[in-house]
């Protein structure tokens, strides 16, 4: 995982970014309930701004995809099913 993400740098907090997608798209969020790195509180005041469907990972920790793969799946494969064009 470690090697997946983008190292934090001093630019990191200086760059702008583009309009986020979720003001106009449709959006998912998985809620892990025991993150001891970021408070759950903290997802939910950005759940609760960005209006995504939200699915909670009962305690799950910040590596939820590891703890709740079938919560994060599932959450992906909503997703995909309800962007797919219907055939």
């Amino acid at each position: 995982m470690t090697i997946s993400q983008r190292p934090l740098s001093e630019a990191a907090f200086g760059e702008e970014a583009p309009a986020p997608a979720w003001r106009t798209r449709p959006s998912w969020a998985v809620l892990p309930t025991a993150d001891g790195v970021i408070h759950p509180d903290v997802h939910r005041f950005s759940y609760d701004r960005m209006g995504p469907k939200v699915s909670v990972a009962e305690g799950a920790s910040d590596v939820v995809m590891l703890l709740r793969p079938a919560v994060v799946a599932d959450v992906v494969r909503d997703a995909v099913r309800s962007c797919a064009p219907i055939a």
